[in-house]
């Protein structure tokens, strides 16, 4: 027997169909795809490593954690997919091959995704952490409730492609969410009224706030409910959606404040102590720090007085600097029309004498 000719026989004759020549092939790329997918891997890693040392920027860094979350098995399923096209294989191997690729393709996919979302989610919750302890709360819950719609999309993009007719499904989730959505209607608006306070940020823990008529100081931010400190005392419970359907005055974002009195002289004042009066009211607010001098002005006439409007702004927005300021105008103004002769005026009654006429 020729040994040569028979090592060339089995050759090509090879196995499941290929010769021992494609199998060797394959091998060869498959393995120089492994080779090459887990090098490129290493070197982007280091890259990008490097360069989020010493820039500031998150986009870097997301990517860093997500090609660190690249699985060695998944670059190997890769490769063996790609390294085997060139082989004749049966259809239901062919298919096999293919689901497993899609398997692993997806999970890696789901993995890249939710690393990105918890690497943001965590930069987030470490900033707040902090200043806001509710809010950072809030944002692990948002981040959760992500990974788990990532996971569905990623569960539906599978079963699509394994053939399965998913629009029977999708139609079934929707009928099925839109009923869970009608039942849990208060409880998904607060939901996502939490995002929106999350996101848009209309007010943080420790503002002061009125809303609806309701004033306090905001204590916790939940999925559900927002907490404020009235300023009485006690604690007031407002759902997320109804908080965000009516007007909410944020004080702490308030830069300056406009505060508005005024008062009243009596009518036997002479027009030349009015305007004295006037001179007297702006020395008593320019004294006050933090304080500018709008204006002040004989604004009506009333039944009993002769009314003044004063206007000046409180350069800050920390209510006791106001009310401190606020009660030294007053008290010096008191003083000053004391020593000037000016008369506030009251609602006094005046006794008159009641003449009759005899016939």
């Amino acid at each position: 027997m020729n040994f040569h000719r028979l090592i060339d026989g089995n050759l090509e004759l090879g196995l499941f169909g290929n010769t021992w020549e494609r199998w060797i092939a394959s091998g060869s790329v498959t393995f120089a795809i492994f080779l090459f997918t887990v090098a490129l891997r290493g070197l982007l890693v280091a890259r990008l490593r490097k360069r989020a040392r010493n820039t500031e920027t998150r986009w870097d860094d997301s990517l860093l954690v997500m090609l660190e979350k690249t699985s060695i098995l998944f670059l190997l399923i890769v490769a063996i997919h790609f390294g085997t096209q060139g082989l004749e294989v049966h259809t239901k191997i062919g298919k096999l091959r293919d689901y497993v690729f899609f398997f692993f393709f997806f999970l890696q996919l789901g993995r890249w995704l939710t690393s990105a979302l918890e690497f943001y989610g965590n930069s987030y919750f470490r900033e707040t952490l902090a200043k806001e302890p509710a809010r950072a709360t809030t944002i692990n819950a948002l981040v959760l409730l992500g990974d788990i719609g990532i996971w569905a999309i990623m569960v539906l993009l599978l079963l699509a492609n394994y053939d399965v007719n998913i629009s029977a499904l999708v139609a079934g989730l929707g009928v099925g969410g839109v009923a869970v959505a009608l039942a849990l209607q208060s409880i998904l608006g607060d939901l996502f009224a939490s995002l929106a306070i999350v996101l848009d940020r209309p007010f943080v823990i420790g503002d002061s706030i009125t809303v609806n008529g309701f004033s306090g100081s905001v204590e916790h931010i939940g999925l559900k409910t927002t907490h404020l400190r009235s300023v009485s005392g006690e604690q007031l419970i407002f759902s997320n959606s109804d908080l965000l359907k009516n007007v909410v005055k944020n004080y702490k974002r308030m830069e300056r404040r406009r505060v508005t009195f005024t008062f009243g002289l009596e009518y036997e004042t002479p027009p030349a102590r009015l305007d004295r009066a006037r001179e007297l009211v702006k020395w008593a607010v320019e004294t006050q720090k933090l304080v500018t001098f709008d204006r002040c002005h004989l604004g009506g006439l009333s039944p009993s007085s002769l009314d003044f409007e004063v206007v000046y702004w409180m350069e800050t927005s920390d209510y006791n600097a106001y009310i401190n300021a606020h009660h030294a105008i007053l008290t010096h103004l008191l003083g000053v029309f004391a020593e000037e002769k000016l008369q506030f005026a009251y609602p006094h009654q005046v006794a008159v004498e009641k003449v009759v006429s005899r016939g």
